[in-house]
């Protein structure tokens, strides 16, 4: 699968980020400008994520093979992997598969467990089964502002901070409605 990256900083060695569930590589930009005066950085957008295409397979096998994927057309035969929550399970699988492509890797906040039951996350994002649902009840089509949907969405998740970070899953199309960017079926 060909993923959506960006590209920051011409550094001799190369930093790829590798984002966690419902996030997207821009959430990594600020830390990519502080990387990019050493490093060459490569903020990735998962398969069903961000910008990069959808499909019904999700797991982590596949998610490896698309990183090296991309490292393969982008020329990078050994690099630093950074990845965030199942992005670091993502950058771990990528490491049983292409040890010799690792140079560094950094995992962050996520363990090689099964989460699949409440763990050390936050009661809040324990229930993913939940928020997937959530998002899943809005038909994003149907509303012209996104606060309307942030105020459904409040009625399951009061927080703040946490229903932002979801909502940066919401964008407009071409016509200008809005969609689920984040491929909520897989």
């Amino acid at each position: 699968m060909e993923l959506f990256y960006r590209e920051k900083g011409t550094g001799n060695k190369t930093i790829i980020i590798v984002h966690g569930l419902y996030g997207a590589s821009d959430n990594w930009l600020s830390v990519a400008g502080e990387l990019e005066k050493d490093f060459r950085v490569i903020l990735i957008d998962q398969r069903n994520h961000g910008k990069s295409p959808h499909s019904q397979e999700h797991t982590y096998q596949a998610m490896a093979e698309d990183l090296h994927e991309l490292m393969k057309k982008l020329n990078i035969n050994k690099a630093i992997l950074m990845g965030h929550s199942m992005g670091g399970k993502t950058v771990m699988r990528f490491c049983l598969e292409y040890p010799e492509m690792a140079e560094k890797m950094i995992v962050v906040d996520i363990a090689p467990k099964s989460y699949s039951s409440y763990a050390n996350y936050a009661e809040v994002t324990a229930d993913h089964g939940k928020i997937i649902e959530a998002l899943s009840s809005v038909d994003p089509t149907k509303f012209k502002n996104r606060q309307d949907i942030d105020n459904i969405l409040k009625e399951t998740f009061p927080q703040k901070r946490l229903r932002g970070f979801l909502m940066k899953n919401l964008k407009r199309t071409k016509d200008g409605n809005y969609e689920w960017q984040l491929n909520l079926k897989a």
